[in-house]
């Protein structure tokens, strides 16, 4: 056995966290509307606007979808609801720190987010549709609707 591979396993057996790789995007990725239409797409699109604030909606071109995830920075501030009162299990909440955003949101076909300040050098994003990660190639960032790398993200400024 090499010895890389007895070190694997003996972080396995000691039960020791691998750590996971969380891709930094560019703040200027952000930057500008992404272009969407409610019902076209199943995703998530984010951008920045000129003030800072994170503006982020989520939309299903078929059924029903559960979307689910947290952001995080120093500080969120300014929270701002799109639609979030269109279904009456939509919660969308800054957690006790302020340090932290979790969501969990029902869209069907129609434009449902917020938007958002998260203040500091990073804001990170984890995103779930369905309980299960979504993929990034569902996520579009700004007004060139670049897919990040990875889900979990962060924007780096």
């Amino acid at each position: 056995m090499s010895k890389r591979s007895a070190l694997i396993l003996l972080a396995v057996v000691l039960g020791v966290a691998i750590p996971v790789c969380v891709w930094a995007v560019a703040a200027s990725v952000f930057e500008g509307k992404p272009t969407y239409v409610a019902g076209g797409a199943t995703g998530c699109w984010i951008w920045t606007e000129a003030d800072g604030s994170l503006h982020v909606r989520f939309s299903t071109k078929e059924k029903e979808r559960k979307f689910e995830g947290k952001f995080c920075a120093e500080k969120i501030s300014k929270l701002d609801p799109y639609h979030v009162s269109d279904n009456a299990s939509n919660v969308v909440t800054i957690g006790g720190d302020g340090k932290c955003l979790s969501f969990a949101l029902k869209v069907d076909k129609n434009l449902v987010g917020f938007n958002f300040v998260g203040e500091g050098p990073k804001v990170s994003f984890n995103i779930q549709m369905d309980n299960i990660t979504l993929n990034s190639d569902r996520i579009w960032l700004g007004g060139h609707n670049t897919n990040p790398p990875t889900n979990p993200f962060e924007l780096v400024r």
